[in-house]
């Protein structure tokens, strides 16, 4: 259970990501036809904005800002106390986003946009440290890293898909 547990919170925006796809295909899946394709796009965006952007980026907050020496090692860093400042933006956007997965077209791009240029500025910053550094810490190479290309990019095809279903021609 241990080893489950380490897992989970030592992964939890990959754990939080697929959660949220996984759980938004069986709310698709129960609801089946009675959806339509607007819709269906729609509870896979609410749900990527809620879990791995939402509930992770407080949980980001919580690590960063009370267990700064954890989650600074777990990427390879000395501890900083810049670290309080990447734990308040890590709370401000997963508020953000947990409104944005309820919210209307105007408050879900600009999550969608704050979002994208925060994970996609995170994962250049871990290439950065990868190539000069050989930082390849699990919090820098790993999951992390990945999530931070991924999760942007679904959700910008979802928006996409979304905003043209909700439209009129």
């Amino acid at each position: 259970m241990d080893t489950i547990i380490t897992y989970v919170l030592s992964n939890f925006s990959v754990v939080a990501f697929l959660f949220a796809l996984i759980l938004a295909l069986v709310v698709v899946l129960v609801r089946g036809n009675s959806l339509t394709d607007g819709d269906r796009y729609d509870i896979f965006l609410r749900y990527l904005f809620l879990f791995p952007c939402g509930i992770a980026g407080i949980y980001g907050f919580f690590l960063h800002g009370f267990y700064p020496v954890l989650s600074a090692e777990s990427i390879g860093w000395a501890p900083s106390p810049f670290q309080w400042e990447v734990a308040v933006a890590n709370l401000g956007f997963g508020v953000v986003c947990i409104f944005a997965a309820r919210g209307g077209h105007g408050f879900r791009l600009a999550g969608l946009i704050g979002v994208s240029i925060w994970f996609w500025g995170d994962a250049i910053g871990h290439i950065q440290q990868m190539l000069e550094n050989h930082d390849y810490a699990p919090g820098n190479a790993g999951s992390w890293f990945w999530t931070d290309v991924l999760i942007p990019a679904f959700m910008i095809v979802f928006y996409s898909l979304w905003r043209r279903s909700v439209r009129p021609a």
